[in-house]
């Protein structure tokens, strides 16, 4: 008799896990269906992107803007770009160019137009922050008449801040921020390479 009440028992108590198990699975799988949305369009044609330009093609298919949203926030373009860009690195061969294709004048007037297009500059390094060789700051020219947001791979050397060098890179739009001085300050963005011997490959 005790022998019986024992196999009910245990029989009880395997349903009971087996029912508590099937609840947490249906419940796992709702959370998987609600919250893990499949990646999104422009993720999977960059999959298939071979060179920066066509990433440059894909981003502007699926609209994503070069122009700034707002102060401080980065462009959706540039976002895009830098998904193939980090698995794909500029290299200064890619970007190294005799004469530009285009301007900080032009990129500022229609941002979208002008994307993906090289361009070597020369300024002083006003920002720079590194991090695994990737850079972010700010670069401009004499006078800080032509503003530059840049985002920069390979080596920075010994570059620091205040320090002058050549930074040649493909346009990515623009990119307004809140300055110092209590203002704001209008940008273009370059995703780029510095002009240091680190990365030179020939002159």
């Amino acid at each position: 008799m005790k022998f019986l009440i024992l196999v009910s028992a245990i029989s009880l108590f395997s349903f009971g896990c087996n029912s508590s198990q099937k609840k947490m699975n249906e419940a796992v799988n709702l959370i998987k269906h609600e919250f893990v949305k499949p990646r999104e369009a422009y993720l999977v044609a960059l999959d298939n992107a071979t060179t920066v330009q066509e990433a440059v093609q894909i981003c502007k298919q699926y609209q994503k803007s070069f122009k700034t949203p707002d102060l401080d926030e980065v462009n959706e373009g540039r976002k895009c770009l830098e998904v193939y860009v980090a698995s794909h690195p500029l290299t200064l061969a890619q970007v190294d160019i005799e004469n530009n294709e285009t301007s900080y004048g032009a990129i500022m007037k229609n941002p979208d137009n002008e994307v993906g297009k090289k361009l070597c500059v020369e300024g002083s390094i006003v920002q720079i922050s590194e991090n695994n060789n990737i850079q972010n700051g700010i670069f401009g020219n004499w006078g800080y008449s032509k503003v530059y947001s840049f985002h920069t791979y390979g080596s920075s050397g010994k570059l620091m801040q205040g320090s002058h060098s050549w930074l040649c890179g493909i346009s990515a739009g623009t990119y307004s921020y809140h300055n110092g001085n209590g203002g704001f300050t209008h940008a273009a963005e370059i995703l780029g390479v510095w002009y240091i011997k680190e990365n030179r490959i020939k002159k």
